[in-house]
């Protein structure tokens, strides 16, 4: 996670960085990807980016979560007034959505070399990212989670949907898989979660 003084910079100086991350992140896989590059873009002094994170990895995870944070925002505008009665119906429609995001230029690129470059020193991390974003989704489904046993129960779908959502749009990116190839798969395996 960024340091406080990165929260403390203007906005403008801020998104400027995080601008410059997606561009190098998206142009090269992670480990190649420059901090030098990053700074340079950024047009910001590299002993200012070391004051703001405290690496590579630590912007890199810190983006991720922005990317996938602004996305569910996205999603959630998306689907503004629609009344899901069931975490399937509502995990079909974020599923769709995020299969759609790969064609998004913004970010395919970004998604592509994350899909590419993720690798078990990054799990512990994503799985935290993910699972924060999760309960954020819980919370917005009240209706599924009158008690807590529906609770944990409607939490365990949701993260066996999302990995089974991670696993189709990795192998979307790695394999070429068209869309239809795709959805086809996801609503046979997600039938049997729920």
């Amino acid at each position: 996670m960024p340091k406080e003084l990165f929260y403390a910079l203007p906005e403008e100086k801020r998104q400027r960085i995080l601008d410059a991350a997606v561009q190098e992140f998206s142009c090269a896989e992670y480990h190649s990807a420059s901090i030098n590059q990053i700074i340079k873009t950024a047009d910001i002094a590299r002993g200012s980016f070391y004051l703001y994170f405290e690496d590579k990895r630590d912007l890199y995870i810190f983006l991720v979560e922005q990317v996938f944070r602004t996305r569910l925002k996205a999603f959630t505008q998306q689907v503004a007034g629609q009344k899901f009665t069931t975490l399937r119906a509502f995990h079909d429609a974020l599923f769709s959505f995020n299969l759609n995001m790969l064609h998004d230029e913004r970010y395919n690129a970004l998604f592509c070399n994350l899909y590419i470059s993720m690798e078990y020193s990054f799990s512990r991390e994503m799985r935290m990212v993910t699972a924060q974003i999760r309960q954020d989704m819980l919370s917005a489904l009240p209706f599924l989670t009158e008690t807590a046993e529906q609770a944990e129960r409607t939490d365990a779908q949701l993260e066996l949907l999302q990995l089974l959502t991670h696993a189709l749009l990795v192998s979307k990116v790695l394999e070429k898989r068209d869309d239809a190839d795709v959805i086809q798969e996801y609503r046979r395996k997600a039938s049997i979660i729920c």
